[in-house]
Order: structure tokens, then C-alpha cells, then sequence
């Protein structure tokens, strides 16, 4: 959940910045990334997920 993380770092830069369009532009790719990972989690495409990872989402 690499490109979630880095999205969400990326929107809170921009919310730092005042930039509430580019905000919410990547805290919708954060969301996109986040539903993949789940997907490939139920589907068990994605082996490497930790409940560490999991727990940053929360």
C-alpha cells in the first residue's frame, strides 16, 4: 500500500501549501489505491500485505 501512503503524504502537502485542489486530487488517487489493495487482498493477490500495513490505513 506503497502508492496509498505516498498519495496521502502528497495530500497533505498540498493541504499544508493551502492547494485544496491538488488535495483532493490526491486524496482521490489515495482512495483509488487503497480500494485496489483491498481488492487484491480479498482476492489474495497481494501476499505481501502486513497487518502493519493495514493498521496505517486506520
Amino acid at each position: 500500500m506503497a502508492k496509498h501512503a505516498r498519495y496521502l503524504e502528497l495530500a497533505q502537502q498540498a493541504r499544508t501549501a493551502g492547494d485544496e485542489v491538488t488535495t483532493q486530487h490526491n486524496l482521490q488517487h489515495a482512495e483509488h489505491w487503497y480500494r485496489t489493495a483491498m481488492a487484491d487482498r480479498r482476492s489474495g493477490d497481494d501476499p505481501g500485505m502486513t497487518i502493519k500495513e493495514d493498521a496505517l490505513v486506520g
